[in-house]
């Protein structure tokens, strides 16, 4: 009788197989990982809005995140209070902010205050950054109605000249006499549209000669009057408070740039 023939051997499954879809489930979970990631960068590079307190001045307009509404109609206009219309419009809450720059515009340096107003900065890059944003810089009269609300008030809290109530030379409260947050001071609704920086406004402007000989010695070459000129409002922290400083401006070059001077931004709605 012959012998039961052996059972062939087991061969063993190769691992190969276990292996290669194993792999594909890191490689996939690598993918999902690295694309959320990148979703995540790029909502983190936008500044965020922030919501505004209710002015304490009265009915303004709408608050709109980190820009005020301003409704259309008439408002009293300049040191003799002439009454002007204006369109609707929107204009920022605060100044642009070193962070609020920085995510739109590349910065060379990740700046240390990112809550202080963005400055040193040329009229092109203030207009740039605007745009980016689809936004403009504020006329001049759009900058006045939104300091001194509709009845013309001298200051954007009132008629009276109180110091206190902005970063200003003679703001005998402060210890020193400094750039400060965008919102270092109560809204009105607006903040700081009173000292701290001035603000460049939009418009063509033709520079007297005092204007002329102050930039003699600051600019080279020499400014002209032929050359494209800008103004500037609110004062700075450079400057005291005067009844003047709401209606009032400031030319300066459009090349020129400084350390108290700074912006914010204004669309149509």
């Amino acid at each position: 009788m012959e012998d039961d023939p052996k059972p062939p051997a087991r061969v063993r499954e190769s691992p190969a197989p276990s292996i290669l879809r194993l792999s594909l489930v890191v490689y996939a979970a690598v993918l999902l990982v690295t694309a959320l990631s990148a979703v995540a960068w790029v909502m983190l590079r936008k500044a965020p809005d922030v919501p505004i307190a209710p002015s304490p001045r009265g009915v303004a307009g709408k608050m709109v995140l980190s820009m005020i509404s301003i409704p259309g109609g008439t408002f009293l206009a300049g040191p003799d209070k002439h009454p002007v219309t204006l369109k609707p419009f929107d204009i920022d809450a605060t100044e642009v902010s070193n962070a609020e720059f920085c995510a739109v515009i590349h910065c060379a340096d990740p700046t240390p205050a990112p809550d202080l107003p963005a400055v040193n900065l040329t009229v092109a890059q203030a207009r740039q950054y605007a745009s980016y944003k689809g936004k403009r810089l504020p006329t001049a009269l759009e900058w006045e109605r939104a300091a001194r609300g509709a009845s013309g008030n001298l200051y954007p809290w009132g008629d009276v000249a109180d110091p206190t109530f902005a970063n200003v030379a003679d703001n005998a409260t402060l210890r020193a006499h400094t750039l400060m947050p965008v919102r270092a001071f109560r809204g009105y609704p607006e903040y700081q549209m009173i000292g701290n920086v001035w603000e460049l406004v939009e418009g063509p402007v033709t520079p007297n000669p005092e204007d002329l000989a102050s930039f003699g010695n600051l600019l080279r070459p020499a400014p002209t009057a032929k050359e494209p000129w800008i103004a500037v409002r609110g004062g700075s922290y450079r400057e005291p408070l005067t009844p003047d400083i709401v209606w009032d401006s400031r030319s300066i070059p459009e090349r020129f740039f400084a350390a108290d001077i700074g912006f914010r931004c204004a669309k149509d709605p």
